[in-house]
Formats: structure tokens, C-alpha cells, sequence
């Protein structure tokens, strides 16, 4: 990470979650004497440590007409990936399964469909297309569309949530990536009391 792509960050901010953990401040010190950027180090610090979601205001009132349905407010988490929480909206591994189960059941039906007169007929007819991209006039052996939804439980289970904590990682292999670039050793006591979370 260069110090251009470092976003400038509150300090104030970054030195109240430093001085909240004992001996977090004097390690990100001795860090930066020992030619870490502090700019890039507040950023990964600022990131990797814990903290509670940013909620941005919304703009007026919504919604506008009483048909519409209001908006959520955005919400940004700091590491959207190790929840299941934020990775999924809400959604939890179950739940996928239960998606891929109704998914399946639903494409055996769509199955089913495409060999009922009724849509062969209109097929001919040329009131449905014969695409590839439309479930019912799909060209038979044209792929199975549910196939990511079938398999999302386990790749979810495999990639993300508290247990692999990709967002996490990724920050912490950057941060020791940088340490260890500018000061020429891993440091790991003071990146481990950083990192301290008591």
C-alpha cells in the first residue's frame, strides 16, 4: 500500500483506540520511529481494530409517496466479510441452504415446464424465446442456472464469516507486510500489542 492510496484519517480518533488498549500507543510509536509510514499504519491500525458500524444519515424524508417502500439507511461495517451478519445481509449459512433446497425444488418444476405442451407449444409459437438466458424457452442441456446457489452454503462456509475472517486477515497481512518492508523485521510484540483487543 503507498501512501497515496492511504486515506487520511482522524488522528484523534486513531490515538483515543490506542490509548484505550494498554501499551497499543508506545508500539505504534516505536513502530513509526522505526520507519513505518504513520499515514499507512493509522490507516491499517485504524481498520484492523474493532469498532462499532458507521451509519450515514438519509438524505430527507423518506419515502416520498406512500406506495413506496422507505429506504434502510447504508450502514458501513469495517470488516463486512467476517460477519455473517454483513457478508449475507442478515442470512445465515442455514438459510442459504434452505435458499439452494427451494431453488432446486423450483428448477425441477422448471423442468418439468419445459416439457409440458403448453410451453413447447408456445415456444413454436414464438410468444416465448427460445434463449438461453429465459428459464423456460432455455435451449435443453443449456447449463443448470441454480448451480451458485447449490454450492453457496459451502463456499460461504469455506471463505467467509467469524472463523476465516478474510477482511481481517487481509489487514493483518498488510500491516505486517508493512512493518516488516519499512523496518526490516516483523516486530511482533508490538504488532501484537496493537492488535491486543482486552
Amino acid at each position: 500500500m503507498t501512501r497515496e492510496a492511504a486515506p487520511e484519517l482522524p488522528r484523534r480518533v486513531l490515538d483515543e483506540k490506542l490509548c484505550s488498549v494498554p501499551g497499543a500507543k508506545e508500539s505504534f510509536d516505536k513502530l513509526c520511529q522505526r520507519g513505518c509510514d504513520p499515514d499507512i499504519l493509522s490507516f491499517l491500525c485504524y481498520w484492523i481494530m474493532p469498532h462499532e458500524p458507521v451509519t450515514l444519515p438519509m438524505p430527507g424524508t423518506l419515502p416520498v409517496r406512500e406506495t413506496e417502500t422507505p429506504q434502510r439507511p447504508t450502514v458501513i461495517h469495517s470488516r463486512p466479510l467476517d460477519s455473517w451478519e454483513t457478508v449475507a445481509d442478515g442470512l445465515e449459512v442455514e438459510d442459504l441452504g434452505r435458499i439452494a433446497e427451494e431453488a432446486e425444488q423450483l428448477w425441477c418444476k422448471i423442468l418439468r415446464l419445459r416439457r409440458t405442451p403448453l410451453v413447447t407449444t408456445l415456444i413454436q409459437m414464438g410468444e416465448l424465446p427460445r434463449s438461453s438466458d429465459d428459464l423456460l424457452g432455455g435451449l435443453p442441456g443449456c447449463g443448470d442456472p441454480f448451480r451458485g446457489l447449490r454450492e453457496l452454503p459451502d463456499l460461504a462456509k469455506k471463505w467467509f464469516g467469524p472463523r476465516q475472517r478474510p477482511d481481517y486477515t487481509r489487514l493483518l497481512t498488510a500491516l505486517c507486510e508493512h512493518v516488516s518492508e519499512r523496518t526490516g523485521s516483523w516486530h511482533d510484540s508490538e504488532v501484537e500489542s496493537i492488535l491486543d483487543r482486552k
